[in-house]
Formats: structure tokens, C-alpha cells, sequence
């Protein structure tokens, strides 16, 4: 399983050398689990986020890739993890450009 520090930053899309696929992947866990899960996820490389909710799915993360096949990579560790019983992966179709401030 591919795992970052937890000092190392995650790229982000800006046009240039952050990933150019990016996906939000809707978790469902054991009960109970979520929160531990969402924090597992977050320190593995190309998960960009993962946060623990309230609805239908219990975990939701956006991850992100250089290439589809890179992006299938990361959601595969992400499948590894144990208590995680389902996951959906929901490709963006065209990431938002960056605002300015």
C-alpha cells in the first residue's frame, strides 16, 4: 500500500504538474468504523482527502492521479484497507479551474 508521511503534501491540480485525474470515491464501512478508516486513507498517496460522514456512505474521499491507470492504482490500495465494505469511484468529468481570490 502506497503510504505518504505525515509531513508530505499532496498535489493538487493546478494546471501543471498536479494530477490531471481526479475522482471522489464514496466509502461504506463496518459500523463503528468510519472515522479510523477515513484517517487511514488520508496517509495513502494520491488520496488528497477523506473525511467520515453522516448518509448513505460512511467515508468520502478525493483522490487524484497522473493517468486513469495511476488513479486505479490508488483506489485499489484504498480497497485494502480492512473494514471497508463497498466502494464507489466517481471519476470528475472536468475539475473546476482554480479561483482567484
Amino acid at each position: 500500500m502506497g503510504l505518504r508521511d505525515s509531513t508530505e503534501t499532496t498535489a493538487h491540480d493546478d494546471g501543471k504538474d498536479g494530477p490531471v485525474v481526479q475522482a471522489y470515491v464514496l466509502i461504506q464501512t463496518e459500523v463503528g468504523k468510519a472515522a479510523a478508516i477515513a484517517a487511514t486513507l488520508s496517509r495513502i498517496t494520491g488520496v488528497d482527502s477523506a473525511e467520515d460522514v453522516v448518509g448513505p456512505y460512511d467515508v468520502i474521499a478525493r483522490v487524484g492521479a497522473p493517468a486513469e491507470a495511476a488513479l486505479s492504482d490508488v483506489v485499489d490500495d484504498m480497497k485494502k484497507v480492512r473494514g471497508i465494505t463497498r466502494i464507489l469511484t466517481c471519476q470528475i468529468a472536468a475539475p473546476a479551474a482554480p479561483t482567484e481570490n
